[in-house]
């Protein structure tokens, strides 16, 4: 008997747009620029407006994103 879950292509997928599509709303409520976003992640803004437009990223600059959003909202007491 198997018991795992059947997970469709088409559910990763959706699970895809609904991440990247909360990591846009999460850069629009920390109330910072595309550009000082960038200057504080040490990456590129581009790569920022992607995020916005809720486009794919590396790991890597998501989770330098995210991170700083974090510590962002956490000193705003958001």
């Amino acid at each position: 008997m198997d018991t795992h879950a059947r997970i469709t292509e088409a559910d990763f997928r959706a699970n895809e747009a609904k991440r990247l599509t909360e990591l846009a709303g999460m850069i629009r409520l920390c109330g910072k620029t595309p550009k000082e976003i960038a200057d504080a992640c040490n990456i590129d803004k581009r790569t920022v407006l992607r995020a916005l437009r809720a486009e794919p990223l590396k790991s890597d600059a998501q989770a330098r994103i995210e991170y700083y959003i974090k510590i962002t909202l956490q000193q705003n007491g958001v």
